[in-house]
């Protein structure tokens, strides 16, 4: 765990890194014994106020919980390492103002982590008696208990004695670093939603904590909860429901007296935890839900789901469908407007016949469907079973983001299946999981952790499926049947997934008793499935034990991966954003690759709208050709707008459309000699990189694939321009008159 200090330079090391979306660390406010309560700020222009939707996170309200403070400063480091690569993350830090206080409560840390203490302190440090030195029986405040919306309610909630570790101060909000808390969220009203990090429980909190009633926005607090517990299995509800009765804390304050969204995250199952694994994997399955909240913290909108009117309750080949796609606003306080929707695919088994619609604004975490026709047909050579990809870019508030999707064509099979009725071939058991007859859905085995009887005390141990290969298959859902009797509350039984980055995924988790085999599947889809570990894993504290959890019939079902690898996507040469003085043009591609070696031959498309509903030209397959391959077109229209794509087939599967390039067409053979020669532009590979050449001035900017600015300047005459890395690069060219951007493939 992070002490105070070390939380210290990992702020200023994270800034150090990455100075263009953070600031330096600065303070809102010091504590009783001066100790600073630093912050950061996390965002595109994070030195302007930039009056965007903003996301608060902060820990150590409570000194013995050192989980928040990682969890805060990971969450940080994670966004800034992710910025240049996720496009999700760089749309969040461009489009959010994320504030992340780690340490909330320094002086009870620092006491925290000091060698006199025990480490189970969980107040501040105040001198409640005046004594002049501190007496950890009768001194601190609970700075949760502190806040003064409903500060000393009742004596339930909290506590008017001075040596109970839930006093609530002399009045409200008495302590400076309360007062600095509630100062800095009302000084930032963009502040939509505050997430305090707490440990320990495994729980997901929100208002109200003072009186067993709900709020007037618990439809918006059940959404939040549902969208935030899916990543890490927690269980949801209010402080009354799931723990006790609390006042003058953050999160009713947050609430009632500021005007936000406030919630409280319960880490955990104990204050420390002796394995590093463990903290790892606390953090893992915390970060995807701050990134969610991120999103709701302004208008965000997302599908939600897509309908396809399917009469037989399956997508067939030859087959058109109407799509009702409903998109969801994310967003807490923020309406969504100008609205609109686009369907895209580059898998050439689907023709996308209207691929756009608008919308009417969405309220927060509302929903609405498309107000225009959206089809698409699955073409008549399509396979099946076989999974379409494809990708839905919703427009709002002035911005987009890109959500893959996916759909199934045909019935999907079992991939995998357990019954364990041969034992366990696949599986790694940890000690005590093993067989049992005692219990079972089908024949007379199942899996449990306890054998022999009850659970034991603290322990975490797991059943694990390890490294199952479903290589391009698609569909993909785990079921399974179970029973369990798991001390309510406390224990719990968690099904998770290993993520790429080697983290594990809580996908469900189980608490109390289930007395019969019932079955349950779980969508993986969302994760990478090139090769997926799925564990069963029991972990118990140290009171009440229970007989256990039985696992039977386990199966992995989904589209099977086909027996004959597609050819790659081509790549396109000629045109690309180029203009074209005749009705006639070349396009060239360079050539795809085949796995099996398979004799290619192409397809080229030519369209009439960026949307490419409108197919003006559709070639027979071309052979290939030697490095590249060719087709001339003859009936291009002068002063029009085209775009056009790609792909290769192996006489057995399709590949995927290339990239779309647009280009235009000026007036057929009109003074090439005076306009274009007079503003003549040439761009180029050379050995180094690229080389432009004008007649002129020009201005020129390169950019690589993400569209992130590579170099940029002004040129007269001829500049040759050094690129030390292989890529794709994008060379845009301007003048009074013109202006050309070209794609340039550099290979080093």
């Amino acid at each position: 765990y992070y002490t105070y200090w070390e939380m210290i330079d990992s702020l200023d090391a994270i800034h150090t890194q990455f100075p263009g979306i953070t600031t330096s660390k600065y303070s809102i406010g010091t504590s009783r014994e001066g100790n600073e309560q630093w912050i950061m700020k996390i965002s595109d222009n994070p030195d302007i106020n930039e009056n965007e939707p903003s996301f608060f996170v902060n820990g150590i309200h409570h000194a013995r919980e050192p989980i928040t403070c990682n969890i805060s400063v990971d969450f940080a480091r994670y966004l800034c390492e992710n910025y240049e690569t996720d496009p999700s993350i760089k749309w969040l830090v461009d489009n959010r103002e994320i504030y992340i206080l780690p340490v909330e409560n320094p002086d009870g840390y620092i006491w925290d982590s000091d060698s006199s203490s025990d480490g189970m302190w969980r107040k501040n440090k105040r001198d409640n008696d005046d004594n002049g030195y501190f007496n950890e029986s009768q001194d601190g405040v609970d700075p949760n208990r502190n806040y003064t919306y409903m500060w000393g309610y009742d004596n339930y909630g909290s506590s008017g004695t001075p040596s109970s570790e839930t006093y609530r101060g002399p009045t409200a909000g008495s302590e400076p670093i309360t007062q600095n808390m509630m100062n800095f969220i009302n000084a930032n009203t963009n502040i939509n939603i505050i997430m305090s990090y707490h440990s320990h429980g495994n729980l997901f909190l929100y208002p109200w904590g003072y009186e067993n009633i709900l709020t007037p926005d618990s439809l918006i607090f059940f959404y939040l909860s549902d969208n935030s517990i899916i990543y890490n299995g927690y269980a949801a509800g209010t402080a009354w429901q799931l723990l006790y009765n609390t006042n003058g804390d953050a999160c009713d304050w947050g609430y009632g007296d500021a005007g936000r969204f406030p919630l409280t995250a319960e880490v955990g199952e104990a204050f420390y935890q002796p394995d590093s694994a463990i903290i790892a994997e606390q953090i893992a399955e915390n970060i995807p839900m701050l990134v969610f909240l991120s999103k709701a913290s302004g208008a965000y909108v997302y599908p939600e789901s897509l309908e396809l009117n399917s009469v037989r309750n399956r997508i067939d080949p030859g087959e058109t469908y109407q799509v009702t796609a409903f998109l969801r606003n994310a967003g807490v306080r923020n309406i969504a407007s100008n609205v609109s929707l686009k369907i895209e695919s580059s898998d050439p088994y689907i023709v996308i016949t209207s691929p756009s619609s608008n919308y009417n604004d969405i309220d927060p975490v509302d929903v609405e469907y498309n107000i225009d026709d959206l089809r698409l047909f699955v073409t008549d050579d399509c396979p099946s079973p076989y999974v379409i990809k494809m990708n839905i870019v919703t427009y709002f508030n002035g911005t987009f983001i890109n959500t893959p999707v996916s759909f199934s064509v045909g019935d999907a099979d079992t991939l995998y299946a357990w019954d364990f009725e041969s034992g366990t071939s696949g599986w790694n058991l940890e000690s005590p999981w093993a067989l049992t007859t005692s219990s079972s859905h089908s024949a007379s085995h199942s899996l449990t952790d306890s054998p022999g009887g009850n659970y034991s005390n603290i322990i975490s141990v797991s059943a694990i499926i390890s490294d199952v290969d479903l290589t391009n298959t698609g569909d993909i859902t785990l079921s399974f049947w179970h029973k369990y009797e798991i001390e309510n509350g406390w224990d719990y039984g968690y099904v998770q997934i290993k993520k790429g980055d080697g983290s594990w995924s809580t996908l469900a988790n189980f608490t109390g008793e289930q007395s019969s085999f019932a079955n349950k599947i779980i969508d993986i889809q969302g994760y990478d499935t090139s090769y997926v570990s799925i564990r069963f894993k029991l972990e118990s504290d140290s009171w009440v034990t229970e007989d256990g959890w039985y696992i039977d019939d386990v199966k992995i079902i989904g589209i099977p991966a086909p027996q004959n690898k597609a050819p790659s996507a081509p790549i396109p040469v000629y045109p690309v954003c180029d203009t074209i003085s005749s009705s006639s043009v070349t396009f060239k591609c360079l050539n795809a690759t085949d796995p099996e070696g398979d004799l290619l031959t192409y397809k080229f498309f030519i369209y009439g709208d960026s949307f490419l509903s409108d197919t003006i030209f559709e070639s027979s397959y071309i052979s290939e050709g030697i490095d590249t391959t060719t087709i001339i077109y003859d009936g291009l229209n002068e002063n029009t707008d085209y775009y056009w794509r790609t792909y290769a087939y192996d006489g057995h599967t399709k590949g995927l459309f290339s990239e779309i390039y647009p280009f235009n067409t000026t007036t057929f053979g009109i003074s090439n000699n005076k306009n274009i020669n007079k503003n003549k532009i040439v761009i180029g590979n050379i050995p180094s990189g690229v080389m432009i050449k004008t007649n002129g001035n020009a201005n020129y900017t390169i950019t690589d694939l993400s569209g992130r600015s590579f170099k940029k300047g002004i040129i007269t005459g001829k500049k040759e321009i050094i690129i030390p890395k292989s890529g794709i690069y994008f060379v845009r060219v301007s003048t009074k008159n013109r202006n050309i951007v070209k794609k340039i493939i550099i290979i080093k």
